[in-house]
């Protein structure tokens, strides 16, 4: 995970490129207004994920809190596995 990013796609034109890809995009807790930006640490930031409705397209804190309290943002996954719980991060 990197600490910072920029998002150049809108919630429509997400949809539309997952449909254009066979699949449904949901949006539970409404379309949310992804204007062009950069994303920093401990700000919300979209992802997908698998839920009730099928694929779902969400906002979520960029970074995992420490249980300090600071964010943890630099993850080095090698060795471990993830088998379930996963999201995929629109970056």
């Amino acid at each position: 995970m990197c600490n910072l990013y920029r998002l150049h796609k809108s919630a429509d034109e997400i949809h539309r490129l997952f449909a254009e890809l066979g699949h449904q995009l949901n949006f539970p807790e409404g379309i949310p207004n992804l204007a062009p930006r950069d994303v920093r640490i401990t700000e919300k930031a979209p992802i997908v994920r698998v839920g009730a409705s099928g694929l779902e397209l969400v906002e979520r804190r960029w970074s995992w809190p420490m249980p300090n309290g600071k964010p943890l943002y630099n993850f080095k996954s090698d060795g471990r596995a993830f088998p379930s719980d996963r999201c995929l991060v629109l970056a």
